[in-house]
């Protein structure tokens, strides 16, 4: 089995991709399901001697990585067939992946939309007591003032009465 300077190529890509599969979170399974399948494919090309067609194999990943199930071709291989079935299982895990998003995505815009109500609550009844809170303070100055006023009559009183 000798290694091609393609077949190199296509393995230091694929561990590349493998590794970008770790440093980028969001979109992990793509990555590493097209690194997955390049390094099959070394494998493949390099134990039958490459003399298989696998020009369906590339719209196949993407599919994959799409979350559409993809089926072999009849003329695959043993080894094709089972990259073919590690790809229908890359897509099936792609597919929950995506529902299970989607769904946190509306439990998120709810959780949201609840915040919002509370804020605006919240921001009422603020309102209300710092308007009740000045209304007091008004009424409190008021008072202040009539009781000044009473105990000026008061002092005027008892200053005529002596």
């Amino acid at each position: 089995m000798t290694f091609t300077p393609k077949h190199w190529t296509a393995f230091v890509l694929g561990a590349a991709a493998l590794a970008a599969s770790f440093v980028i979170k969001d979109q992990a399974l793509p990555v590493m399901a097209v690194a997955i399948v390049g390094l099959l494919l070394i494998v493949v090309t390099t134990a039958s001697g490459g003399g298989e067609s696998l020009a369906g194999l590339v719209e196949a990943v993407r599919s994959s990585a799409n979350g559409e199930k993809v089926r072999a071709p009849a003329s695959a291989s043993a080894d094709l067939e089972r990259v073919y079935e590690e790809l229908s299982a890359v897509a099936s895990q792609r597919k929950k992946d995506v529902a299970a998003t989607g769904e946190r995505q509306m439990q998120i815009d709810e959780a949201e939309k609840v915040l919002d109500d509370l804020t605006r609550k919240l921001a009422e009844g603020v309102r209300t007591q710092l308007s009740a809170a000045e209304e007091t303070s008004k009424q409190i100055a008021e008072m202040a003032k009539a009781i000044s006023d009473i105990a000026q009559g008061v002092e005027a009183l008892a200053t005529s009465a002596e």
